[in-house]
């Protein structure tokens, strides 16, 4: 019943949400059973409430709601500042299907020497599942308030413009859900993305040293069978690694063309926190076993040798590895390579996609003495073992070389292994016990969020 409690105007909604406003992080610690409940709640009414929607209206992409509330002429003018920008709300957001509704909470601009009546209108996607959850709440509600829809914390919108309406009395708000899908990337700049990447870099630490529970396990697999829960192909697979799923093949099931590649893939790439929580059990074994495999392959590695890697990539992406060539990059996700040239140029193409997609050959040089994260020749695990593959681990940091175009509309990127010894993140960490005291990594989780990323 948290989701009662929260909407109920007692105690619990209003200490929660001034501490969120105010992002007083004591609170929130203090508190936060609470806000991983209503979160979890959240996350679980999400996907039974799209697939609903889907079912139900299938020629609708989107739902409108609205919301209404009093807004000072700064935090107004603020809005007005920011059109087409993007805005994150740092507590829950209640709305409504109901225009009337979100009006009279809106109010009718009498106190305009104090507040602002503000009216929101917030267009949201409904086939698109790499968003913050909300849910339909009317059932659980404590109000039972017709056509109640909950955005969960740290939700990111789409601010599109601002019109005033009836003599000055309503400000509109227009709004849309600002999904992840459209800001995909395997990696991540050192230079310009400094505090994002110690945010995921802490994140997938921690997740990494979290205990492997049987519960972990449930909960990953009853995600993956509702995210294909109209996917008879998918749903037979996820059947398959109920029931046959060990440690020592993590790998193999890593590099499987199924649903946990790119359940997986796709959360690292968009830094979805729901989703890599979600699939915190199988990331712990697969850095394992890739940690194993890389230890017991050091004392037979070559010092120095060379592996490829071939790739679609959009231009945008093309354009940042030929913006920061000298500069520092780090992998989103686990990177797959071969030693075979010839195989990574087949997976690159030959740059007929130009110039919607860029056929690209990474050329990557390892000096194994600098490695910090684990890598290692999967040959033997693979799913595939005929193409001579190493895995590098998720958060490998490479140096890019150089960036050249060797035939026409094919590119040659030059990578060297660097070695990183990301003091940032270990500062990082550090603050976070020295706050909260010595702790679990839950807890820390916990905390971390609901911090800014």
């Amino acid at each position: 019943n948290v989701i009662a409690w929260y909407t109920r105007d007692a105690f619990l909604y209003r200490l929660i949400n001034k501490a969120l406003k105010e992002k007083d992080i004591i609170v929130m610690y203090k508190f936060r059973f609470v806000l991983i409940d209503l979160h979890d709640r959240l996350v679980q009414l999400h996907g039974a409430y799209i697939n609903s929607l889907k079912s139900h209206e299938s020629t609708i992409s989107e739902l409108v709601v609205f919301h209404g509330q009093g807004l000072t002429l700064t935090e107004l003018q603020n809005l007005k500042g920011n059109i087409k920008g993007r805005i994150s709300m740092n507590s829950f957001l209640v709305a409504s299907t109901s225009r009337e509704i979100a009006l009279l909470s809106a109010g009718n601009g009498s106190g305009r020497q104090v507040v602002e009546s503000v009216f929101f209108e917030i267009h949201c996607p409904i086939m698109n599942y790499f968003t913050k959850p909300f849910a339909h709440i009317q059932q659980y509600s404590y109000s039972k308030t017709k056509d109640e829809i909950l955005f969960s914390i740290g939700t990111v919108f789409h601010l599109a413009f601002v019109e005033t309406l009836t003599d000055q009395l309503w400000h509109v708000i227009h709004l849309s859900v600002f999904t992840t899908e459209k800001e995909e990337s395997s990696m991540k700049n050192l230079k310009t993305e400094n505090p994002s990447r110690m945010w995921f870099n802490l994140l997938i630490e921690i997740l990494l040293r979290m205990p492997q529970t049987e519960d972990a396990r449930n909960e990953m697999i009853a995600e993956c069978k509702l995210f294909y829960a109209d996917n008879p192909v998918e749903l037979k697979k996820i059947d398959d690694f109920q029931t046959n799923y060990t440690p020592t093949n993590a790998i193999k099931w890593y590099t499987y063309d199924c649903f946990l590649f790119r359940q997986f893939n796709k959360a690292c790439r968009t830094k979805n926190i729901d989703a890599l929580y979600n699939l915190r059990f199988f990331l712990i074994d697969l850095q394992n076993q890739l940690q194993n495999l890389f230890e017991s392959q050091l004392n037979h590695m070559s010092s120095n040798f060379t592996v490829y890697r071939g790739q679609l990539i959009a231009p945008s992406e093309l354009q940042k590895l030929k913006g920061n060539v000298g500069q520092l990059v780090s992998m989103n996700t686990y990177l797959s390579t071969t030693k075979s040239c010839a195989v990574a140029s087949d997976y690159a193409g030959n740059g007929s996609g130009h110039p919607f997609i860029e056929s690209v050959v990474f050329e990557i040089e390892v000096d194994v003495k600098k490695a910090i994260k684990p890598f290692a020749n999967i040959e033997q695990v693979s799913i595939m073992t005929d193409e001579g593959e190493i895995l590098f681990s998720i958060g490998t940091i490479f140096k890019i070389e150089s960036v050249k175009e060797v035939l026409d509309n094919v590119w040659f990127v030059k990578l060297t292994l660097s070695k990183d010894e990301d003091k940032e993140l270990k500062c990082l960490e550090d603050y976070f016990i020295n706050q909260i005291g010595e702790t679990s990594d839950l807890e820390i989780l916990n905390v971390m969020l609901f911090a800014e990323w």
